[in-house]
């Protein structure tokens, strides 16, 4: 893969909140139904993907004006005094979702769930209870969601809640997640008089248990399908999308093509970000080319993006005439096998040497497992590549 780490593209902002500014002690705040908001304690965004934990820094650092952020077990924690009307919020495209944090404590402070289950859970359920400000998280979870409080200021008792969890790694493989969601459920029901409604509760509460710590939020964003939600055949996950179009560099009148282009959410993503390039996709199933035009024309962007029935290793295009090359090979598990892409990706790759011209760029998506048919393709002087991270 290859990384451009010039500063993140302007993107436009979506629409926020009604709100007003007023200055108070020389600062802009900002005034909105429930009165101004301190910052909390922090945030929290769940990546969906290895290896995009430079460009979530980036966003991190650059939209969300915040100090250096902390990575952990897929997970980016970060402080931002903006608030929740603030459209920075809703450009960042490199986290899949973004939490309020309630609680985290690491493996030290949490060493019991390996020995006792009754005194990991009492820890945790002590931690929800007695030490967050509720209050506030409230205010702020209702300021990003627009959840109307009809009690007064805390508003607990019309609140319909449920709680999840998702443990990982051999610390807590004893303890079920439906146990601990339940129990953490039920103290705080006793406790504030919410009412539990695991289908449609709207707030919810998220708890993560892995081997290195305990992670508790309120999810308050989440990414949409694509950005502006116009999409009408999902594909890869927009996060991932955004992030390999990033990746490749994309520059005004780039030609930038997707060999296997699936759905085109590649595509589409690259188009409505970077739009003064023109895209072109490629795919050998029909039915996968009229789905990426479906989504070309929902996003809007048919006018310098277009897709064609081809194979990925006879491209319709001249030599040397793509200036980026993105493409999210086939892990072998939905489409063909990992034995079988021992022969496609050498085609694939001899392509893209062909249409790529010098200078150019190529980004490609692999796993694991298909790591070494992909790098034994790349010769000195070849594709650039990293595997894993964008460095």
């Amino acid at each position: 893969m290859a990384d451009n780490s010039d500063a993140l593209e302007a993107q436009p902002p979506s629409e926020a909140p009604e709100a007003t500014c007023s200055q108070a002690e020389g600062e802009t705040v900002v005034e909105n139904k429930i009165g101004l908001l301190g910052p909390p304690r922090g945030y929290f965004g769940t990546v969906c993907s290895r290896g995009v934990q430079k460009m979530v820094r980036e966003e991190v650092l650059l939209r969300l004006q915040s100090t250096e952020p902390a990575f952990m077990q897929g997970k980016c924690f970060f402080t931002t005094d903006l608030q929740p009307s603030a459209p920075e919020f809703r450009s960042v495209r490199s986290v899949e979702r973004i939490f309020l944090c309630l609680a985290r404590e690491n493996a030290s402070e949490f060493k019991e769930v390996s020995s006792d289950k009754l005194a990991a859970l009492a820890q945790m359920e002590k931690a929800l209870v007695e030490m967050v400000p509720w209050e506030e998280m409230l205010r702020w979870w209702r300021a990003f969601t627009g959840e109307e409080s009809t009690s007064g200021t805390g508003g607990a008792h019309e609140i319909t809640f449920k709680v999840k969890c998702n443990r990982s790694g051999k610390k807590a493989a004893h303890v079920g997640s439906e146990e601990i969601a339940g129990r953490i459920g039920r103290v705080l029901r006793e406790k504030f008089g919410w009412k539990v409604d695991l289908k449609k509760g709207k707030l919810e509460i998220f708890v993560y248990i892995t081997d290195d710590c305990w992670i508790a939020g309120i999810p308050v964003l989440r990414q949409p399908i694509v950005a502006g939600g116009q999409i009408v055949h999902s594909g890869l996950h927009p996060t991932v999308s955004w992030a390999l179009a990033r990746a490749g560099g994309i520059e005004p009148g780039d030609v930038v093509c997707d060999p296997m282009c699936g759905r085109g959410v590649i595509l589409v993503e690259a188009a409505r970000h970077w739009p003064d390039a023109t895209y072109l996709g490629v795919d050998v199933d029909m039915e996968q080319v009229a789905a990426a035009r479906d989504n070309i024309a929902q996003a809007g962007i048919a006018t310098h993006t277009c897709v064609m029935h081809a194979d990925c290793a006879v491209l319709p295009v001249r030599d040397a005439s793509v200036d980026v090359l993105v493409c999210d090979l086939p892990f072998g598990k939905q489409h063909g096998t990992v034995e079988g892409n021992k022969e496609l990706y050498p085609r694939v790759l001899s392509e893209a040497a062909r249409v790529v011209r010098p200078g150019g760029r190529a980004v490609l998506l692999t796993s694991d497992t298909n790591a070494d048919t992909l790098l034994q393709q790349v010769g000195p002087g070849g594709i650039q590549h990293s595997l894993g991270h964008w460095e």
